[in-house]
């Protein structure tokens, strides 16, 4: 049969997506360990949370610097030494950290994996935090800082969380640039020695897994308990701030472009507007052929790129429109985005375009899970954010089921023009 390349090809969604659930077991020393076994290449990932984040911290960047300083030396190696064994090994080691954990992440050959897995445990169990290395760790992080000091994305991007968090929270607190001089290695120790336990902890691993590999995890971090405070913490709650309406101009000399923050809290991740509400935000700015996109950069030319998300922050979600554009237009951008909000609410969605917002959204939903590591991702992201395990069916059911009168009365509901924050950060004094 011959195929007319000149007719679209019928679109439709599938009917079931099955997402592989990692297999979950409790090693000798009681710490969780989740295995996720897919994927051809003799690749392994592993991922250690521990649940010490900004949240528990007592002093500024605390948790962050106790977490990367611990590829900078070990009671048995120093940090060039520990570099030049993952290089060697064809291997990789991410540090990073969220509001509640810290994350210890190893990319791996399988062939090589025991010896990487070694190395980690001497990084996890002996860092020894010295203090020239930790100088020079904060020298070049004060140096990113200063160059972030500069870009009104980053200053904006500042000025909207600490008003929409609040200063007393842990995701609104502003670093400064003291708080990388009075850090010392003594508060490293200590927010090691208070959190760092196999009491409070959980590990993933994906990729191809095997018995053997299982094996070594099992030897090296799950065979006897470790850590001075075998405790188990709970996860921390802190307070939001009831926010007003407010608009902020913060002057950046010299800046070419301004940046603009729009939005404030919305709803928690576990409530069941979340899953519909992800569909709305999609239609207003979540993807290249949303209506902000469409109107703001395509129509006006007034912006590059703009966008609606709605990340969680520890089950918190909050609503962030965003942008940079020449000053001139600022004013004329925010009339446009108000347009768009207030279209959705008094207009319903045709269903032509639903269903390319629900095509997209599908597609991207299912892409974005293929990979053994992207599927880690998940189930850490669902495990850390206290999420039910179908939280991923919930989400491809509201995508398929979300009709327009939804879209329509979630805009009503939390799209409130008078109740968001606006910050932007430039030249001139818009009138924002």
């Amino acid at each position: 049969m011959k195929i007319n390349r000149t007719q679209q090809p019928l679109l439709h969604l599938v009917d079931k997506v099955q997402l592989l659930s990692p297999q979950r077991k409790w090693m000798k020393n009681g710490v969780p360990l989740s295995i996720i076994n897919t994927g051809d290449q003799d690749v392994l990932h592993l991922e250690i949370i521990i649940s010490a984040g900004r949240y528990q911290q007592d002093y500024p960047l605390q948790a962050m610097f106790t977490n990367r300083m611990l590829r900078e030396g070990t009671a048995q190696l120093a940090s060039k030494e520990i570099a030049e064994k993952l290089d060697f090994y064809g291997s990789w080691v991410e540090l990073s950290t969220s509001g509640e954990h810290s994350f210890i992440s190893l990319s791996s050959l399988s062939k090589y994996f025991e010896q990487t897995v070694q190395l980690l445990a001497q990084m996890l169990f002996e860092p020894t935090f010295p203090a020239a290395e930790l100088t020079d760790v904060l020298l070049r992080n004060k140096e990113q800082f200063l160059v972030n000091q500069s870009k009104v994305d980053y200053l904006s991007i500042r000025a909207f969380n600490t008003l929409v968090f609040g200063k007393e929270h842990p995701l609104g607190r502003t670093i400064h640039l003291a708080d990388y001089d009075h850090l010392k290695s003594e508060q490293l120790v200590d927010f090691y020695q208070r959190y760092y336990s196999s009491a409070n902890c959980f590990i993933y691993l994906t990729g191809k897994v095997t018995d053997e590999s299982i094996a070594i995890i099992q030897n090296y971090f799950g065979d006897k308990t470790w850590g001075t405070e075998q405790k188990r913490e709970e996860p921390h709650t802190h307070k939001m701030p009831e926010l007003h309406p407010s608009q902020h101009f913060i002057y950046h000399p010299n800046a070419l472009q301004s940046s603009l923050r729009l939005g404030g809290q919305l709803m928690e991740i576990n409530n069941p507007d979340s899953y519909a509400m992800n569909v709305l935000i999609t239609i207003l700015g979540g993807y290249f052929g949303s209506r902000l996109m469409k109107n703001i950069r395509e129509d006006k030319g007034y912006t590059y790129d703009i966008s609606a998300a709605l990340p969680y922050y520890s089950g918190q979600g909050i609503l962030i429109i965003s942008t940079q554009a020449a000053p001139d237009y600022m004013d004329a951008i925010l009339e446009e985005i108000y347009k768009e909000i207030e279209l959705l609410q008094s207009t319903l969605v045709t269903e032509e375009e639903l269903d390319r917002v629900r095509n997209y959204m599908y597609g991207n939903l299912c892409r974005n899970y293929e990979g053994p590591i992207d599927l880690a991702d998940y189930w850490i992201y669902v495990e850390t954010n206290h999420i039910k395990d179908n939280h991923f069916e919930k989400s491809l059911r509201a995508i398929k089921n979300t009709s327009a009168k939804d879209i329509q009365r979630l805009a009503c509901t939390y799209l409130k023009k008078e109740s968001m924050i606006k910050v932007v950060v430039g030249e001139k004094n818009e009138r924002v």
